[in-house]
């Protein structure tokens, strides 16, 4: 595995920093196409699940590598079910 992914690094916010931006937050995103046309509204109540975005690099295992179109296909019959 790479050394990068074998080193523990952590960050330590403090508590009123993110209890200051979740005050601040948005309660609804709206995204848009290129085009500009609106398309899907992020909200407490609207939850989505997008299994289109695939990762640069896959850890399989011990191994990490680019991936296939296998893996894709795999990922897609992953979240279909």
């Amino acid at each position: 595995m790479e050394e990068r992914l074998t080193k523990r690094m952590v960050a330590r916010l403090p508590e009123e920093l993110i209890k200051e931006s979740i005050v601040k937050a948005p309660s609804k995103i709206s995204l848009h196409d290129r085009n500009g046309k609106l398309a899907i509204v992020l909200e407490q109540s609207n939850v989505i699940f997008n299994p289109r975005s695939t990762a640069i690099k896959i850890t399989d295992m011990d191994e990490i590598r680019k991936p296939s179109s296998k893996d894709f296909i795999d990922f897609v019959r992953l979240t279909e079910l």
